[in-house]
């Protein structure tokens, strides 16, 4: 009987010490995960977007960015060993304020970061990330405006990262040669104006107008007029496209002569002086290619 209650010890002692070990084991591979996990590498994308300026929607835009970089990050089967960081820097929807954000960037390696509290509140931070090929970010997210994206692109060449625009539509960002880093989760803009004259065309609409801008008009309507060419129902109503603004703008071309109403400066003055013109061409089908403000101010002075 003592030798079966020693025997009975002895295997309860090895139970236990064998128990002991495989806690210990399993302790020290959940150090290990954690240790991997909380030694992530962070993985910073910059969110060039238009925050202020003609076409605010870069606060939507982040918030919606914000709730899916929190989802890629949740994922085990996305960048396991990685964590995603996006911040927004403010563009404006400007080819100016775009170029001044990027020649910081590249030559004294700062950039002005909104901090967003809510989607309609924020602070500014002005942070470090390096210059040229030393900076801490891996790649761009924007502009949402061809007119940034174009010099965006060029100049972030020299930087070799990666820039994905959710916005840029123009037809010369399609250039692998030109823009050799640059994606878009979009469509290219050259073949929507085309399909125009088609639409009307099968609605059996004789009559449309084209507001336009002169930051991007000269090019959209090149590309309506296009479309136009194709077909022989409808036709472009309006003022004509030859006030000595847009002329010496857009440097004569094949949309000289042609009709449209372009909105040369943002005023009210000129939105009251379109729709004057509106009224007494009445269009049946209206294509509407400006900044949200200017089509705005149109719509109100309609």
């Amino acid at each position: 009987l003592e030798t079966s209650g020693l025997c009975a010890r002895r295997t309860a002692c090895k139970v236990r010490l064998r128990a002991s070990c495989g806690q210990s084991k399993l302790l020290a591979l959940l150090a290990l995960v954690i240790r991997i996990a909380a030694a992530k590498e962070q993985l910073v994308l910059l969110h060039l977007s238009s925050i202020t300026g003609g076409w605010p929607g870069g606060s939507a835009m982040q918030e919606a960015g914000r709730m899916l970089i929190e989802e890629i990050n949740k994922n085990p089967s996305i960048l396991p060993n990685h964590e995603m960081i996006l911040l927004p820097v403010d563009t404006a929807c400007s080819k100016t304020k775009t170029q001044s954000v990027i020649h910081e960037l590249i030559f004294e390696g700062y950039a002005e970061v909104y901090n967003f509290s809510s989607p309609f509140d924020w602070q500014k931070v002005r942070m470090e990330f390096g210059r040229l090929d030393q900076s801490s970010f891996v790649g761009l997210i924007g502009t949402s405006c061809t007119v940034g994206t174009e010099p965006l692109s060029k100049l972030a060449t020299s930087w070799r990262k990666t820039i994905i625009s959710p916005g840029a539509r123009s037809g010369e960002l399609s250039s692998r040669k030109e823009y050799p880093y640059f994606w878009r989760t979009t469509n290219n803009m050259a073949n929507e104006p085309r399909m125009y004259a088609a639409i009307a065309n099968a609605l059996g609409i004789s009559s449309v107008g084209c507001f336009l801008n002169l930051g991007t008009g000269e090019r959209v309507f090149a590309h309506i007029l296009e479309g136009f060419s194709r077909v022989s129902g409808p036709k472009l109503v309006g003022p004509l496209l030859m006030t000595s603004s847009v002329r010496k703008s857009w440097g004569g071309g094949t949309w000289v002569g042609h009709s449209a109403f372009v909105m040369e400066a943002a005023t009210m003055a000129e939105a009251t002086a379109l729709a004057k013109a509106f009224v007494e061409h009445r269009p049946r089908m209206l294509i509407l290619s400006a900044t949200a403000r200017e089509m705005r101010m149109f719509v109100c002075a309609l």
